[in-house]
């Protein structure tokens, strides 16, 4: 005969008071769903206030090819609901299928060295630094060239850039409660401890849902140790992350890898160090590299306006069409927007130009490698 069993289970965190409940269950150890999904919400809402981290990060078919692989470093800054990026990349290796023509040890490519990504109240966007590297056989880089910056700007809220950092933050093991709408329902904890729970949500945007499946360490702030997200009527999951080795600074627990696969591509994260606070010089330099004036030569791509504006930084800094603090003539469009000056519609053409150029060069020695 089975019998009714009364327990009581306490929560302790950073910043949240003890809490304890009671769940009675049939036979069978089972935490209460309601209470156990508010004590999760209030154990984020600790990290959500302030949590830093940084490491390296591997990813592999982000590009347009399924093997194309980039490595990075990175520091991301988790703080009210705000979130803040810095990626530094790393060079590609030597190719011999892009030697340069006449020089089989050597390849020069277009490279994006540093991104930063800022999702704020008020500033939102994305700046990322590029440069033409020349790369020898041994994956040296022997000679490097600036390009150009560019410089993309949203409204606030915009979701556009939860794949720069989610892939840390959930490696991490925290940011899913906002994805949660309901625990439908909490298992018997595994031999190992961990607590397996389901609940209905959504992934990257609310238009996006399905429901999820977690295992919690209780033993680790209720940290999410595995999560798979499913699409509605779907038995295979679009997202899976896993994370492993717990460490803990302070209050903070944090896992030293992660690794999230979405489609195909997989990103593998590696921690060095966390905290729970914010990374306040981070914020400030995301949000100066997306704020005006803007370096000389940056192409910017401002999806704040409709239809979006898309312009060059000119010399002094001057943007639409200003030069030397004067307004250029005829700067606006028809629906009242700032438009480029004549200059700037030159250097879009000339910009333009030498990249087909490029692009058609690159073809004719493929072609040339094909037909020998």
């Amino acid at each position: 005969m089975s019998k009714t069993v009364l327990y009581v289970i306490t929560i302790v965190t950073a910043g949240v008071s003890a809490v304890s409940f009671p769940s009675a269950v049939m036979g069978e150890t089972r935490v209460d769903a309601d209470m156990l999904q508010k004590k999760f919400k209030a154990l984020e809402r600790v990290y959500e206030a302030g949590f830093r981290c940084g490491g390296t990060q591997t990813v592999t078919g982000a590009g347009f090819a399924p093997d194309s692989t980039y490595v990075a470093r990175w520091k991301y800054s988790w703080s009210d609901g705000r979130h803040a990026l810095e990626q530094s990349f790393d060079p590609p290796n030597f190719d011999p299928s892009r030697a340069d023509p006449g020089k089989p040890k050597t390849m020069t490519v277009i490279a994006k060295s540093k991104a930063l990504t800022l999702e704020g109240r008020d500033v939102t966007g994305l700046f990322s630094s590029h440069a033409e590297l020349t790369i020898n056989s041994e994956d040296k880089v022997t000679k490097t060239s600036p390009v150009h910056n560019l410089i993309l700007l949203n409204n606030p809220g915009d979701a556009t850039y939860v794949m720069w950092y989610y892939p840390i933050l959930w490696t991490a093991g925290r940011g899913f409660s906002r994805h949660i709408d309901v625990f439908t329902e909490v298992e018997p904890p595994e031999p190992s401890g961990l607590i397996p729970v389901k609940g209905t949500g959504w992934l990257w945007q609310k238009k996006q849902e399905g429901h999820w499946e977690l295992l919690l360490d209780p033993e680790a702030g209720y940290l999410v140790r595995r999560a798979a997200f499913f699409s509605q009527d779907k038995d295979k999951p679009k997202v899976v992350v896993e994370n492993d080795n717990i460490q803990r600074d302070g209050e903070c627990y944090y896992p030293t890898a992660g690794v999230l696969e979405y489609k195909d591509i997989t990103y593998k994260v590696q921690f060095e160090a966390a905290s729970l606070d914010t990374d306040a010089q981070l914020f400030q330099e995301a949000r100066n590299h997306l704020t005006e004036p803007f370096p000389p030569g940056s192409q910017i791509i401002d999806k704040r306006t409709e239809p979006e504006d898309s312009y060059v930084v000119l010399s002094g800094g001057s943007i639409r069409g200003r030069q030397d603090g004067k307004v250029a003539l005829n700067t606006l469009n028809s629906a009242g927007s700032p438009r480029p000056s004549p200059r700037w519609g030159l250097l879009i053409l000339a910009n333009t130009t030498v990249f087909c150029l490029l692009a058609l060069f690159l073809l004719f020695r493929r072609f040339r490698k094909q037909r020998s």
